[in-house]
């Protein structure tokens, strides 16, 4: 992984993507929030204000060429359940109150993320097919099986190839920390 800056936003970038695919982790410089959110927050169900997290979320999609609407999180909890986007043009804001721990899609000009804490965010992508999915880990979700359940979406749903998916985890809380 390197970190690429992008304006005065930086994210953490994983090999091996295809050419015209963006991906990575964000790190929390180049926001608005105030502690205990400094200062990228982009959670929504926070107690950080909503104009902070608005304005977070609109300066990041817009670092990537993209509008605030084109930006989809949705509402985790530490499940089993995915959502997948396979149509244009859709309302994203209709998604943002959904409770499921992954986003599969296979839509261009969108950005899929999931938030995380100490869980732990696991993009998979098969640069073929042009699918990517975003996937909230925890420890429950872990032990309920939503990566397989994302990959078995994956390859249900868009016909990609288990073998040739490529993964990348990024940053989380280690066993050090509890």
């Amino acid at each position: 992984m390197k970190l690429v800056r992008n304006g005065k936003l930086s994210y953490l970038q994983p090999s091996g993507l295809a050419d015209g695919l963006v991906a990575g982790f964000s790190t929390r410089n180049g926001g608005v929030s105030r502690a205990p959110y400094n200062s990228l927050n982009l959670g929504l169900n926070t107690e950080d204000t909503l104009g902070s997290v608005e304005g977070n979320r609109s300066t990041f999609a817009r670092s990537f060429d993209l509008q605030p609407h084109q930006l989809l999180t949705v509402k985790q909890v530490h499940g089993k359940d995915l959502l997948i986007i396979d149509e244009p043009n859709l309302d994203l804001t209709h998604f943002l109150s959904l409770e499921v721990d992954a986003i599969v899609t296979n839509q261009p000009g969108i950005m899929i993320g999931v938030l995380v804490a100490d869980c732990f965010p696991v993009l998979l992508w098969d640069q073929e097919k042009s699918v990517i999915a975003a996937v909230h880990v925890g420890w429950r979700g872990a032990a309920e099986g939503i990566l397989h359940k994302a990959i078995k979406g994956m390859k249900d749903h868009f016909d990609c190839d288990v073998a040739k998916l490529k993964a990348a985890i990024g940053p989380g809380i280690g066993a050090h920390k509890y």
